[in-house]
């Protein structure tokens, strides 16, 4: 089975976010999540997913992925990374995140 290297999502990750393909960049990290459950590189994979969707302004959905890996996955690093990606979002946005989907309900000013 090959597996595939975190380097090699990440890489895809900006990839497509550089080409202004930013849900590629998801699928791409949700399908290795899927089909290398057991790689050993989920908490990265996880942390590399929580970002992209923070970049989406998807932060409900980035707080719980930053929350599995702080509980569930990883080393001291990814848990100490997580941690501050789940302080980054708690100053920006408080306890409750919103997702692109419901700001995108919202009126906008300019």
């Amino acid at each position: 089975m090959l597996l595939l290297g975190v380097g090699d999502v990440a890489a895809s990750k900006r990839f497509y976010l550089d080409r202004g393909h930013p849900k590629a960049a998801v699928l791409r990290i949700e399908g290795a999540l899927r089909h290398y459950p057991d790689s050993g590189q989920e908490g990265e994979l996880m942390i590399t997913l929580g970002e992209t969707n923070l970049k989406l302004g998807n932060a409900a959905r980035a707080k719980q992925l930053f929350e599995r890996v702080a509980h569930e996955y990883g080393n001291t690093l990814q848990i100490r990374r997580a941690e501050l990606f789940l302080d980054f979002i708690k100053h920006r946005y408080g306890d409750n995140p919103p997702d692109q989907a419901m700001q995108s309900m919202q009126p906008t000013n300019g």
